[in-house]
Parts: structure tokens; C-alpha cells; sequence
């Protein structure tokens, strides 16, 4: 009974992955606005994540945020627009809205 809740326990906290605090400052937008007619394409993101890794359906969403904003960080952006978010995991658009001078 131990190696079960052990098990599960590794289970539980390997759906947790490390935020890296800059991935906060990439927004998400869900679906297409004007806000983001004005922004630069950086290109697609994608996470891939197993919903049965979680406790919950919030939680395993969130993570797939976190996952998208921290693929548009990499790739320079500031903005992610949202455009699926379902049990496999989500997609989005990578933008650069923020003006550089």
C-alpha cells in the first residue's frame, strides 16, 4: 500500500513542472482580438500534456498555460493568443505586441 501512495505521489507531483517567472510576463489572449492585429507573429506554440496526471481539470489547464507561455518566452514573445486548449494539451500563436524603441 505504501509503493501505491508513493506512486501516485511521483505521479501527482511529476505533472508539476518549474515556472520559470518571466513566463508571467507573457499574456495569454484568448482567441483573435484587435489587441492582436497590431502584434508581430513570432510563431506557434505547443504543449503536449496527459490531463490523468493531474487532480484536477483547472489545474491541468493551467499547466498547459504555463507550458504555451514559456514556449512563446523562448521564441521572444510577449503574448500568446490561446487557440485550443482541450484534453491533449493546447496551441496558441506567439506575439510580439510590446513597442521597442
Amino acid at each position: 500500500m505504501k509503493k501505491l501512495f508513493a506512486a501516485l505521489g511521483f505521479i501527482s507531483l511529476a505533472g508539476c513542472a518549474t515556472v520559470n517567472p518571466q513566463a508571467d510576463q507573457v499574456g495569454i489572449i484568448k482567441g483573435n482580438s484587435a489587441f492582436s492585429a497590431q502584434c508581430q507573429f513570432v510563431g506557434n506554440v505547443v504543449s503536449h500534456r496527459n490531463p490523468m496526471a493531474f487532480l484536477d481539470m483547472a489545474e491541468y489547464q493551467q499547466q498547459v498555460k504555463n507550458d504555451l507561455q514559456m514556449e512563446a518566452l523562448k521564441l521572444g514573445a510577449d503574448s500568446v493568443v490561446l487557440q485550443t486548449l482541450d484534453e491533449r494539451g493546447g496551441t496558441g500563436s506567439a506575439l510580439k505586441c510590446a513597442k521597442t524603441e
